[in-house]
C-alpha cells in the first residue's frame, strides 16, 4: 500500500510539460515566420481590402483599414505573444486586438504553436484575420 501511494506522489510530481529545449535560434525563426506573414498579407488583405497602412517590427504588426465601399473601418494589431518559457521551448501566441470607432477593444487570442510549424500558422493567421476585418 505504500509503494502505490508514493507512486501516486511521483507521478503528481511528473508535469505534463514539454522538456526538450528549442535548439534553434528563437529570433531568427520568429524573423522568418513574420517575413512569411508579411508575404502573405499582401497576397490576401491588400488586395481584398482598402488598406490605409501596414507597419510590422520585431513580433507585431498593424493594419489599419479603411474602406468606405464595405463601411469597415478598423484598427488591427496583431502580436506573437511568447514568454520566458515560450521562447526556451520554441512557441509563440498570435494574438489580435481590434479596435473600432466608438466600440471597446476585443482581443481575439490563436492556440500556442510551435514557431516551426510556420505554414500552419500563416495560414490560420490568415483566416482568422479576414474573419475579424469581415465581421461587423
Amino acid at each position: 500500500m505504500k509503494n502505490t501511494l508514493d507512486q501516486i506522489k511521483d507521478l503528481k510530481k511528473v508535469s505534463n510539460k514539454s522538456k526538450v529545449k528549442f535548439n534553434w535560434d528563437f529570433w531568427k525563426e520568429m524573423e522568418k515566420l513574420m517575413n512569411l506573414v508579411e508575404t502573405e498579407v499582401k497576397k490576401h488583405i491588400l488586395s481584398k481590402f482598402r488598406v490605409e497602412y501596414t507597419s510590422y517590427w520585431n513580433s507585431s504588426m498593424k493594419i489599419k483599414i479603411n474602406d468606405s465601399d464595405k463601411a469597415i473601418e478598423k484598427l488591427i494589431t496583431c502580436n506573437f505573444t511568447y514568454n520566458k518559457t515560450d521562447e526556451r521551448y520554441g512557441y509563440v501566441d498570435p494574438q489580435f486586438l481590434l479596435n473600432e470607432i466608438w466600440k471597446k477593444t476585443k482581443i481575439y487570442d490563436m492556440w500556442k504553436y510551435s514557431i516551426l510549424d510556420s505554414d500552419k500558422i500563416t495560414k490560420k493567421f490568415i483566416k482568422m484575420l479576414i474573419s475579424i476585418i469581415e465581421m461587423y
